[in-house]
């Protein structure tokens, strides 16, 4: 276990928690809609069942909620998904989730490629994905609930092209 961060469930309290997340400037297309609209939506993360299979949160010593991933799998592999706490960025508090993830989900699914989706002009996450072992495979466009956008799909150590 890290010293930096205690990965745990991710709790309807620590989900309602992150709706509330707030970043700014350009960063601000990462708000999540209030918790009401997210869970009359359907959003994965008010869904109990996904927190607990798909979910998993991030906390420091002293308890702050720090940071969350989210893994899925797809006909590419295992699909994860990563946020950081604004009042925590630039902490190695997502490098440290991502690092914990990675490690768990390589241990309990060996040779499944393990990938993420990250905006290209997102440089400070893309360095800290490459600092966790992704590397770029390819550029793809998405749309996503923040809008359309180009993408790099980035594999995690020596995984497979997508």
């Amino acid at each position: 276990m890290s010293d930096l961060l205690r990965m745990t469930e991710m709790t309807e309290a620590y989900a309602i928690q992150i709706s509330g997340w707030k970043y700014p400037g350009e960063f601000a297309l990462y708000n999540l809609p209030p918790w009401e609209t997210m869970r009359a939506d359907g959003w994965a993360l008010c869904d109990p069942e996904k927190r607990k299979t798909d979910y998993r949160a991030f906390v420091t010593a002293e308890g702050q909620l720090a940071a969350f991933t989210r893994a899925t799998f797809d006909p590419l592999g295992i699909m994860l998904g990563v946020g950081a706490n604004p009042d925590c960025l630039s902490l190695g508090y997502g490098s440290e989730a991502i690092r914990q993830t990675v490690a768990q989900l390589a241990d309990r699914h060996p040779g499944v490629t393990i990938y993420l989706e990250v905006r290209t002009w997102n440089k400070r996450a893309v360095r800290s994905y490459e600092k966790s072992g992704f590397v770029i495979r390819e550029t793809v466009e998405q749309e996503t609930y923040a809008g359309p956008g180009e993408f790099y799909r980035m594999v995690y150590g020596q995984g497979e092209p997508c």
